[in-house]
């Protein structure tokens, strides 16, 4: 009886992560296909990423406030309902949309091609790019494998780790306006490196902090969840202008699913490094852990990442930004339709 329950939310966790991945690919890709002007592109990008970041937000915050109002045996039915309500709403705004937008569901379908040839056609501008957002998600994703554990075992503040979450999401969904205004004003690339060299000036400095330093966690929370902002919302942007310019819209689909798939795996290969690691240095969670253990801990959670990080904006910099990619962008600004589809 015991693993009935366990086996029923481990089937219905596999089949939720898989539909949203469906809907972040599909939505990725009608975002793309929407308009090829460069300037709406992020327009599109920055509001999706701002919404999902305010449903993250919600997710963190909703249990709380429900468990004031409501017994603690009640709190996820209510908070279920709440996600019911939120999925009608979204049905019924696409349904809206979708009344004026049915030109990008007439296209006729692209003939199947698979994955491997999919990346053999592709150019190499697209395959830096997969290899820049690959290192930047591995890098985001250590530290959401082990925040848990730096905030309940190294600062000893558990009771503040819903205000943490909300500071650090709430933040990426306020930036998501500048980080539009960086991209339109300097480039895409160049808005996108600033938001990584971010992330690593503000969060670098977690791995000096110990047992009560709330406040200045909090500071942290609030500087890398700006720069969150730009790594979310600059690549689908950026990989919308290279489908457009390299007229590979039949394969748009497959292009961001392998944005998805890099996501996912950077968890995967981020948990296969940290764990081992915090292993062999003798780390246990929810234990009292000496020194040793505990400066492993903050290497693994700020420093790996931070090094991890500044490889990507070596390769985005290298790549992208220095002549050839300085080139490059401006190619797509003379490129790109500026303005015959005002769709957004």
């Amino acid at each position: 009886m015991g693993a009935h329950p366990v086996l029923w939310f481990s089937v219905w966790m596999a089949l939720a992560v898989t539909v949203y991945s469906i809907l972040s690919i599909n939505l990725n890709t009608l975002g793309a296909l929407w308009t090829n002007n460069k300037d709406d592109q992020t327009r599109i990008s920055t509001t999706r990423e701002a919404f999902g970041l305010l449903g993250l937000l919600l997710a963190v915050s909703l249990p709380g406030i429900l468990g004031k109002f409501l017994p603690a045996h009640q709190v996820f039915l209510w908070f279920s309902v709440v996600l019911g309500a939120l999925v009608i709403l979204a049905l019924l705004g696409f349904r809206v949309w979708f009344r004026d937008h049915r030109f990008l569901f007439d296209r006729k379908p692209a003939p199947h091609v698979s994955l491997w040839q999919t990346l053999r056609t592709l150019p190499k501008q697209t395959h830096h790019l997969f290899l820049v957002y690959g290192l930047s998600v591995l890098a985001s994703s250590i530290p959401a494998i082990l925040v848990i554990f730096f905030i309940r075992d190294r600062l000893d503040a558990v009771d503040y780790t819903g205000l943490f979450l909300f500071l650090y999401f709430l933040s990426g969904a306020l930036a998501m306006p500048l980080w539009k205004r960086l991209s339109l004003k300097y480039g895409k690339h160049r808005a996108w490196l600033l938001s990584m060299v971010l992330a690593v000036v503000s969060f670098v400095w977690a791995f000096f902090l110990g047992q009560g330093d709330v406040w200045q966690y909090a500071v942290i929370c609030i500087t890398s969840g700006i720069a969150l902002g730009g790594d979310l919302a600059l690549p689908p942007s950026i990989l919308a202008d290279h489908i457009h310019e390299s007229t590979s819209d039949a394969s748009a689909a497959t292009q961001f699913s392998i944005l998805v798939l890099l996501t996912k795996a950077g968890l995967a290969i981020g948990s296969a490094i940290v764990f081992p690691l915090l292993d062999i240095a003798g780390f246990i969670p929810n234990t009292d852990n000496n020194p040793s253990a505990l400066l492993s801990l903050s290497f693994a959670y700020a420093v790996v990442p931070c090094l991890i990080k500044l490889t990507g904006v070596y390769v985005l910099y290298h790549f992208f930004i220095q002549t050839k990619g300085h080139n490059h962008e401006k190619s797509l600004e003379t490129h790109v339709n500026d303005g015959n589809h005002p769709y957004v």
